[in-house]
């Protein structure tokens, strides 16, 4: 009887490394086509301009409310203006830039000029508002937890 048992342990420990190797394969596979957005074609160009483009943005974003609100003992008023300033700048670059100039200029569908101003308007607002108010939540206990 014990041998019998042995035998489908040793089956179901087999499934169960199957399943976790094909797990592992799935995930490997997402990974790398996520970072190849970041890749350069083999002429040298990025793949995709606005990833690249709005990822920059973004880094701008942060690193201008953390100087507006980086200090430690800042006022709640203080953070909350440099929160809604940083939001507002990065609202305004985007759209300046995206819809006023390069829709403008490029030769794009009146479709494309559609998408473009509905994703690059008042939905990077809300995003930015969004993405720095939890980062000014979560600052005070990253700070603690990073201290010790």
């Amino acid at each position: 009887m014990d041998q019998n048992n042995n035998f489908y342990r040793q089956i179901e420990d087999a499934e169960r490394e199957r399943a976790k190797k094909e797990r592992k394969e799935k995930w490997a596979k997402r990974e790398k086509s996520f970072w190849k957005a970041f890749l350069f074609t083999e002429d040298g160009k990025p793949k995709s301009g606005f990833l690249v483009y709005t990822f920059c943005l973004s880094l701008v974003f942060v690193l201008l409310l953390s100087l507006l609100a980086g200090g430690r003992d800042l006022s709640p008023w203080r953070k909350g203006a440099a929160w809604i300033t940083a939001a507002l700048a990065k609202f305004a670059v985007l759209y300046l830039l995206v819809v006023k100039l390069l829709c403008a200029v490029l030769p794009l569908k009146e479709l494309q000029i559609a998408v473009f101003t509905a994703m690059f308007s008042w939905p990077q607002l809300v995003t930015a508002l969004a993405g720095g108010g939890v980062a000014l939540l979560l600052a005070p206990l990253l700070r603690r937890a990073l201290k010790r």
